[in-house]
């Protein structure tokens, strides 16, 4: 045996069974991937995905793009830059591009940049502009491909120019053999995050093409669709299978719309498997670089969604920014995920601190609308209508109070320092007189007359110092946009109800949905609190508070009362209101109202113009901008 020959055997040996062990590696983590699927699939966890959210899909896989299209570069160029894993793994490589930019291949950039040119014109000045006229688009990545194969395979560019091809395409299907068992459980963690992500590519790009195509996805089926296929693929050497971004493109772009498409692109690579596969081996990897760089156009096209999403909303914008940033420069899986947990952040952003605001009565009604928002709404006198938009529960109790203390302009708690300021002086005061008394007067007589000069003079210093108290009298609080009430909401909501019971103020509910009254009578709240302060609406509300307030004065409209008035004032729909539940709590209520309303006239606070309707409500004044009544 020649001494250089034995090393070189032992090498081969040893680069064989290490591809070997590899392969076995990547079909156990197949495997697992398709039990967790499939596990997932059948305890129809599908519903996860409802958390990604369009602004999201759209970074995440534009990010996932520019992977795809760092792959490409390579080709496009002829270069071998180095293969790099983890975060900044982009940067790396095209960090190595730029520099092997002097070794460009001639031959592969001026094949890619014809082939890109051929493309583009067909797409676009053919099956774009006369696509009304073609039974089907020209398939030109089929022409490309056949017509690029033929002239390499002729003008052998391998060898005349060095450029990459497909090379050796192996014929058949290897024999089933099932994956090793004994090791699965040192990939367990890996296996999942494989799942996951390719899960999360495989539904991204099956709700874009949902979305174009207008149809619907079943993303359970979708995971127990995956499990199968890589529970199959794992006995014949194959890896991880997810929805591929480049070949799903080109799919679409050549007209494939339905399932009927992939069934006979699987035929087609079986047929090429089984006997076409030489064929293709003279194929330029420049060529199929080339294919998918075009491809990806519609994926770039994403960009465009930045200046509508900003101008939308600026959460979704940032969504879509931060999304594709890490996926970009970080990597895929660390991109969804942090993607996902920052969308997720803006949620419990949002429902922590929702939009606040104080009502007023929409003149010759019983409605009520933000003063903010429309012009020639008035408030009620002595009473405050404070709507908070989102549900109450642990995150969002602290915005509640400090939005409810602020826009009311009362304050309980600032109430409460001050008067026990205000008692500290009172008490001070009448201990100093009274050991003024006490020095001057030694007899029993006068310690008599000093108790009764403390009384006098305890009515003459509370005089000098007022406790200090509302304008309001009560607080009603609309509820028709709380979605729901968790249990520290009802404390939230008993603290607040107690410190301004300490401040002389009543707080009424109104418009409380069945789930707020039924978690409000769990948590004990009407064990502490009548189950008469909640209101089927605000303007019951209203009137009960007026009725309540002991002092209201006759105005000199011939004495009517306040409460009087504005029964007189308001056209009320007369309704029919029926309750239906157990116990004390009444379940949602039907309001049904009449017509014969006047002649309302609404000013938008945020523009200058008016508009009028005469009759019913026939589209109802909402606080999000609609202005007619």
């Amino acid at each position: 045996m020649n001494g250089t020959q034995g090393p070189s055997d032992g090498m081969q040996e040893y680069n064989k069974r290490l591809v070997e062990y590899q392969i076995a590696t990547a079909c156990s983590v197949t495997l697992l991937v398709a039990f967790m699927q499939l596990g997932m699939g059948i305890l129809r966890l599908g519903f996860l995905t409802i958390y990604l959210s369009d602004p999201l899909i759209s970074g995440f896989t534009t990010g996932a793009a520019f992977h795809v299209l760092t792959s490409q570069v390579k080709h496009m160029f002829g270069l071998n830059p180095g293969r790099y894993y983890g975060a900044f793994k982009l940067i790396r490589t095209w960090i190595d591009l730029f520099t092997q930019i002097p070794q460009t291949n001639f031959g592969a950039l001026i094949t890619t940049v014809v082939c890109v040119i051929g493309l583009v014109l067909v797409k676009e000045c053919i099956n774009a502009r006369f696509k009304d006229k073609l039974k089907m688009p020209v398939p030109i990545e089929l022409i490309v491909v056949i017509v690029g194969t033929a002239v390499s395979h002729f003008a052998k560019f391998n060898e005349r120019f060095d450029m990459k091809i497909v090379g050796s395409i192996p014929t058949g299907i290897p024999p089933p053999k099932a994956p090793p068992m004994n090791r699965m459980g040192e990939f367990v963690g890996d296996a999942f995050a494989t799942a996951i992500v390719a899960f999360a590519i495989t539904i991204s790009m099956a709700k874009i093409f949902a979305k174009k195509h207008d149809y619907e996805v079943d993303s359970n089926q979708e995971l127990i669709a995956g499990g199968i296929v890589n529970g199959v693929s794992s006995f014949f050497s194959c890896y991880v299978t997810a929805a591929s971004l480049s070949r799903s493109l080109i799919q679409d772009t050549v007209g494939g719309v339905t399932q009927v498409v992939g069934l006979v692109s699987c035929v087609l690579i079986l047929v090429v498997l089984l006997a076409l596969g030489p064929l293709f081996e003279s194929l330029p990897n420049c060529v199929l670089a080339a294919i998918i760089l075009v491809a990806l156009k519609g994926m770039f096209k994403q960009f465009t969604e930045l200046h509508r999403l900003w101008n939308v909303c600026k959460v979704d914008f940032m969504v879509w920014l931060v999304t594709w940033a890490c996926t970009v420069f970080l990597d895929v899986d660390l991109g969804l995920i942090i993607g996902v947990g920052f969308s997720l952040l803006t949620v419990v952003f949002r429902t922590q601190r929702p939009h606040t605001c104080i009502l007023g009565r929409v003149a010759h009604t019983d409605l009520y609308r933000d003063v903010q928002m429309y012009n020639g709404l008035k408030e009620i006198p002595g009473v405050k209508i404070f709507r908070f938009e989102a549900s109450l529960y642990y995150a969002s109790r602290e915005h509640f109070k400090d939005k409810l203390y602020e826009q009311t302009m009362c304050n309980p708690r600032k109430i409460k320092q001050q008067r026990v300021k205000i008692q500290r002086k009172i008490d001070n005061a009448i201990k100093d007189e009274k050991n003024k008394f006490k020095k001057s007067q030694k007899t029993k007589e006068s310690t008599e007359l000093t108790e009764f000069n403390r009384e006098d003079f305890e009515i003459r210093i509370k005089g000098e110092y007022p406790m200090p108290s509302f304008e309001i009298h009560h607080i009603i609080i609309d509820c028709s946009t709380m979605g729901y009430i968790d249990s520290v909401g009802v404390t939230a909501l008993t603290q607040t109800i107690n410190e301004y019971k300490e401040a002389d103020v009543t707080i009424f509910l109104a418009h409380c949905k069945g789930n707020v009254r039924e978690m409000l009578h769990r948590a004990g709240f009407f064990d502490r609190h009548d189950r008469g302060m909640i209101f089927p609406t605000t303007h019951d509300a209203v009137l009960h508070a007026l009725d309540n307030y002991q002092d209201v004065k006759a105005d000199s409209n011939g004495g009517v009362s306040l409460r009087e008035k504005l029964e007189r004032d308001c056209v009320f729909l007369g309704s029919a209101i029926s309750y239906t539940g157990s116990g004390n709590l009444y379940d949602d209520e039907e309001i049904q109202g009449a017509n014969n309303i006047p002649e309302i006239t609404i000013e938008d606070a945020n523009e200058d113009t008016k508009s009028k309707k005469n009759g019913g409500l026939t589209e109802p004044l909402m606080d999000s901008g609609a202005k007619k009544l």
